[in-house]
């Protein structure tokens, strides 16, 4: 048998174990929580970042796109306008260098003219489509105007003449 004063400093060292386990338990929890929430927070930065390279990739597509004229903006799709005025039938901003096509069809001759000023340039050109057709014209960034006249012919006509256009800015 085990005397009493055995049995009570057995019961003092279990206490003061078990006092040290738990105030063990309870610093390494503690510390284990702090992990926890480095952790956490280190994932939403990473979270954050991924969305940031992701937003990134798709600026540089884009800009890839507009370097290789890949994008394009429709300006008139398939509109009727009078060939027999002086305004023109399409004005536009251009934000990028790029071209600008016109397809246009008439019962006339008609002629395609693009103008625009940009960087010291002066541009002002014309291509004659006939009946129908696709003129291209390059453009730099500027306010672009597209003109569709009747061409100049023995078969002028002086009464309202129409053609119908599509142009579109490819940058």
């Amino acid at each position: 048998m085990v005397s009493r004063s055995v049995a009570i400093d057995l019961g003092i060292v279990s206490a003061i174990l078990v006092a040290s386990l738990v105030g063990v338990f309870a610093f390494y929890m503690r510390v284990v929580n702090d992990k926890d929430n480095t952790i956490a927070g280190k994932e939403s930065q990473i979270a954050t970042l991924n969305s940031t390279v992701t937003s990134l990739q798709n600026q540089a597509n884009n800009l890839t796109d507009i370097l290789n004229l890949q994008k394009s903006t429709v300006w008139v799709e398939d509109e009727t306008v009078s060939i027999m005025t002086s305004a023109p039938a399409c004005e536009e901003n251009a934000e990028f260098a790029g071209y600008v096509s016109v397809e246009a069809s008439s019962g006339c001759n008609v002629t395609v003219e693009v103008r625009y000023f940009s960087h010291a340039v002066n541009y002002e050109n014309s291509i004659i489509l006939g009946h129908s057709g696709t003129a291209v014209f390059p453009v730099l960034p500027s306010n672009i105007s597209v003109y569709i006249f009747q061409t100049l012919s023995e078969e002028f006509v002086l009464s309202d003449v129409y053609a119908t256009v599509t142009i579109t800015y490819h940058y």
